[in-house]
């Protein structure tokens, strides 16, 4: 026993005999990834904050060599930063993380995070070799700030990653955590072992060997004489010099080049299975190699002009990019199709629905107009989880899109949701007033499959491997714009992604809404509100217009702008004369950055650019207004029937339900510790008590307040434009000749407080808290309740006895 005793000691004292100098070197990175750790566990106490900003200070106050160092490899050393606080940063990232599904995405993760710690750390240590052989720092530097550099760069990605799967644990399985922590610590073991033990291994594989060795020539490129005789004096002289610098043989660099080139070249030209690679990927691999992507162009002529000529080149840079940011414009609408013949007035529209689709059931006329808000995927899942409890939930109103169901209004990712759904009616062949051949259930339960998917990672390649590479292009994408070419931008390839999952989306929007210009709607009239960049007025897409120039007192505008079928609108697709496909009514609405760009609406043919449009919820986040003008042009479209002799509906009276679909789940309030939760949303019924939610202040709100005023006030601002409909449509108003019904349903924390996050990819648990049977997946926002108070009074307006105004739905507990 003594025996095997010492034998363990001894081989502890073997284990840190080896790990003692190892500790030493990574001594830097290792106390920053400390400080990194503390700021994150404190991240929500100022403290957190306040200690990560001073050790930082302090290292580069007691390291002169280290501020010489990032200043000559900033460029790396930029983008380090920048994938550091990608990952660490914002809230989505937690929910990115628990989503990781499947094999490939699993193993992406640790790849991405190598691929750009070993771009941090290559062209980190090609940027310094380059100084100091240049003979361009202009005093010594401490040999242990050079090397720490370039080692600190390889692993600040790996810790970000560990740092995110960490935030993420109480939304991931332990089993999932720890492998995922488990395959980044192997990526940051490769890391470890590229950034102090490059010399070290190969060296000595090199002295074992007969030269020349093969590997020594390809990974240890730069053992060259670091500093030539004197400085270089030509520009052939100083690319000699760059090639020697490089830690790499030049060959495997070009290769690495040549394959983020390609890349770059097949998402500009909109070719190669970029949507099915990126989803297969996930969102977060993609954007660390993305980044690798661009540092790896912008890294070498930046750190060779520093270096050979010593320019301000950020400066030059930035006036490269936004010199060239007005010339080089590629966010044009989709104008593929050609104008549509002629589209009706949305008071024709209304009247002729009406007369041939509206189903009359003895002396009741009953119809239902739908408003979604925005939200991206979560509001485009949500939004048809309520169609879909609609038209099948038993206790539901049982709606027949084909004779029920007029128009249907979104804003963002709401936008979305309601356009996949028409197009779906369109694929499946709904007719004005008949009936579906398809069942709703697979219908139903396809649109929410393909809802389901992951859009995000396509926008985000379409971002660094297509926007990205043709804006640091600059005067280059310039003069090809001109010459007529211009890069399929993020946009596109979102759009692409949303056709790819619900293929009817790549349908014409007015043909399908209107098979024959003069005959009625033949699916519900579907309005999507996008915000005009310029002026702030709302952009609206729509199979109508609205009223006719003569109607209005006098020609129509020659800018072509209006008339819209919302007053003070600006009608896009009179302004695009194109008839948009259902892909591109949903992205007009849902242009918010920096995930898409702003839509330059581009006149088909003649070329006139008429501003950008952005996101929708900038005016109007619910789709209110257009909902609003389409109820009131089918209550003056109804009063004149019902007063014509000799009208299908003469005589009749009429029922509209309006259906607002609020996508926010922090548009709720605790009333207790720890819950139940209410709903503050304006709706029919009792109102829960106002209240204020705890709030301190961030760290940056002295530079970001005024944004983050805004942002609040967009989501107020939608809160307001509910009520208006709450005043008009709770029970019949005095003078109205139309029974008028509201009904809300909202999404809000899930089970166990998960909120839905606001992005284009949802992990599996919100996605099955949202398609939950009956809208039974938020508990305490009533959901179930309000479905059939809906359907009670939807049922109560048809019968013979039916009362004046429906019943109000429960409130929200």
């Amino acid at each position: 026993m003594p025996g095997f005793i010492q034998w363990v000691l001894g081989r502890l004292r073997a284990g840190w005999a080896w790990l003692r100098p190892l500790l030493w070197h990574t001594r830097v990175a290792l106390a920053l990834g400390l400080v990194a750790v503390l700021a994150a566990a404190l991240w929500h106490a100022s403290i957190g904050w306040l200690f990560a900003s001073l050790a930082l200070i302090a290292l580069l106050i007691v390291s002169p060599g280290m501020r010489l160092a990032i200043w000559h490899a900033r460029v790396p050393s930029t983008f380090a930063l920048v994938g550091v606080l990608a990952l660490t940063v914002p809230e989505q990232i937690r929910q990115l993380i628990a989503g990781t599904e499947g094999l490939l995405q699993f193993a992406a993760l640790p790849l991405a995070v190598l691929a750009t710690g070993a771009g941090c750390w290559f062209w980190g240590r090609w940027s310094l070799n380059l100084a100091r052989a240049g003979q361009v720092l202009g005093r010594p530097v401490p040999e242990a700030a050079w090397s720490a550099l370039p080692r600190i760069l390889a692993l600040a990605p790996a810790l970000a990653a560990l740092i995110a799967v960490w935030q993420s644990g109480d939304l991931l399985p332990l089993w999932k955590s720890l492998l995922l922590t488990l395959l980044v610590l192997l990526a940051a073991a490769a890391l470890v072992a590229l950034a102090w033990k490059r010399r070290a291994y190969v060296g000595g594989r090199r002295a074992m060997a007969a030269p020349p060795h093969r590997a020594a020539r390809l990974f240890l490129h730069d053992e060259a004489p670091r500093q030539p005789p004197r400085p270089p004096g030509t520009l052939r002289d100083w690319l000699r010099l760059a090639l020697r610098c490089l830690p790499f043989h030049p060959a495997l660099v070009v290769m690495v080049v040549a394959i983020f080139l390609v890349l770059a070249l097949l998402t500009m030209t909109g070719s190669g299975p970029l949507i099915a690679v990126s989803q297969a990927l996930g969102a977060a691999p993609t954007a660390l190699f993305g980044l690798a992507g661009l540092l790896t162009l912008l890294a070498p002529p930046v750190g060779f002009l520093a270096a050979a000529r010593r320019w301000p080149v950020l400066l030059i840079l930035l006036l490269w990019v936004v010199g060239a940011a007005g010339v080089n414009l590629n966010t044009a609408v989709r104008t593929a199709n050609p104008a549509p013949a002629a589209r009706p007035t949305l008071p024709e529209a209304a009247t002729r629905w009406l007369e041939a689709c509206a189903e009359r059931q003895g002396d009741t006329v009953r119809v239902a107009l739908v408003a979604a808000a925005g939200g991206a995927s979560r509001a485009a899942l949500w939004a048809a989880a309520v169609m879909r409890a609609l038209e099948t939930a038993d206790g539901g109103p049982r709606l027949d899109p084909a004779r029920h169901v007029f128009a249907v209004s979104g804003v963002s990712g709401g936008a979305l949701g309601l356009s996949a759904y028409v197009a779906g009616l369109d694929a499946a062949g709904a007719g004005c007033g008949g009936t579906l051949a398809e069942p709703p259930a697979a219908r139903l339960d396809g649109l929410q499959r393909g809802l389901g998917q992951d859009f995000l990672s396509p926008a985000l390649a379409g971002l660094f491997f297509g926007d990205g590479w043709w804006r640091v292009l600059g005067p280059v994408s310039a003069a090809a714009r001109l010459l007529g070419w211009t890069s399929v931008e993020r946009t596109i390839w979102l759009e692409r992604s949303w056709e790819a999952a619900a293929g009817p989306l790549a349908r014409p929007l007015v043909a399908s809404s209107f098979p024959r210009p003069d005959g009625p709607p033949r699916l519900p009239l579907l309005f999507t509100s996008g915000t005009h960049l310029e002026t702030g007025r709302l952009v609206i897409t729509a199979p109508v217009v609205g009223a006719a120039p003569e109607d209005q007192g006098g020609a129509a505008a020659p800018d072509a702008v209006t008339p819209a079928a919302v007053p003070e609108a600006i009608d896009a697709v009179q302004v695009l004369r194109s008839d948009p496909p259902f892909s591109v009514a949903a992205s007009n609405s849902a242009r918010f950055p920096y995930v898409t760009a702003p839509g330059l609406l581009q006149q088909r043919g003649s070329g006139a650019e008429y501003g950008q449009v952005v996101d929708g919820g900038y005016f109007d986040n619910l789709g209110s207004t257009a909902m609003l003008a389409a109820a009131r042009a089918l209550e003056e479209a109804h009063r004149a029937l019902a007063g014509r002799a000799g009208s299908r509906l003469a005589g009749t009276r009429l029922h509209v339900f309006l259906v607002q679909v609020w996508s926010d789940p922090d548009r709720v309030q605790a009333l207790g510790p720890k819950g139940p939760f209410a709903a503050m949303v304006p709706r029919c019924g009792p109102q829960p008590p106002p209240g204020m939610k705890l709030a301190s202040p961030s760290p940056l709100d002295f530079l970001l307040s005024p944004f983050g005023a805004l942002i609040s006030v967009r989501g107020e601002r939608a809160n307001a434009g509910a009520a208006p409909i709450v005043e008009a449509y709770c029970g019949t108003a005095p003078g109205v000749q139309a029974e008028r019904h509201f009904h809300v349903f909202t999404m809000g924390p899930a089970a166990g407080g998960v909120r839905a996050p606001l992005n284009w990819v949802l992990p599996p648990h919100v996605r099955e808290a949202i398609a939950a049977e009956g809208l039974s997946g938020f508990p305490g926002m009533a959901n179930e309740a309000n479905l059939a108070a809906l359907g009670e009074a939807w049922r109560a307006a048809a019968a013979p006895t039916a009362p004046s105004g429906s019943a109000p739905p429960a409130p929200s507990r």
